[in-house]
């Protein structure tokens, strides 16, 4: 027999043991309850910004990275160039 908790809505959700793999919660003997569906899909929607976030920032910061790596060879070339072709001169 599973303890049955009463939620802050009045209904009884079984414990978190009995919550399915996405994490909605299941309410004992009644259908599944908006509110918690509700949250649990805001809670998706979340973690699919921050994801996707994640992924902008990671692919800005390898942009930026490239940029860096090109401004600094281009301004090695400037400063060793003409070193290079003074010294090679005959």
């Amino acid at each position: 027999m599973t303890n049955l908790v009463p939620g802050s809505c009045g209904v009884i959700f079984t414990p978190a043991s009995e919550h399915d793999e996405t994490g909605t919660v299941r309410c004992a003997g009644l259908a599944e309850h908006p509110r918690v569906i509700a949250v649990s899909d805001e809670h998706s929607r979340i973690r699919n910004l921050k994801q996707k976030w994640h992924e902008e920032d990671a692919a800005r910061d390898t942009q930026e990275g490239r940029a860096q790596q090109i401004l600094l060879e281009v301004e090695a070339n400037e400063t060793f160039v003409p070193i290079e072709d003074f010294l090679t001169r005959d």
